[in-house]
């Protein structure tokens, strides 16, 4: 199994656009994979793309307050980490 690390924690879920934000403790890019871990269980999503200041954008960078596209319901106070 890959190697993860520990990338952010949600602070909003909008269930009606189902986007997820949290903030980005290190440097996120589209293609990796996030994995929320939820009290329901875990959920794994492949990043298309990022949000950052109402832009889509390719790559996120630490500080970053980042918005991504999920298909799950996820909580606020979530763990989300990425595989490396």
């Amino acid at each position: 199994m890959s190697e993860e690390q520990l990338i952010g924690e949600v602070f909003r879920y909008y269930e009606d656009k189902g986007m997820v934000y949290f903030k980005v403790f290190d440097g996120l890019t589209t293609g990796q994979t996030l994995h929320f871990k939820d009290p329901d269980g875990d959920y794994y999503q492949t990043i298309d793309e990022i949000q950052v200041a109402s832009q889509t954008l390719h790559n996120a960078y630490p500080g970053d307050y980042v918005g991504i596209r999920v298909g799950q319901k996820l909580h606020e106070h979530d763990q989300v980490f990425v595989r490396n």
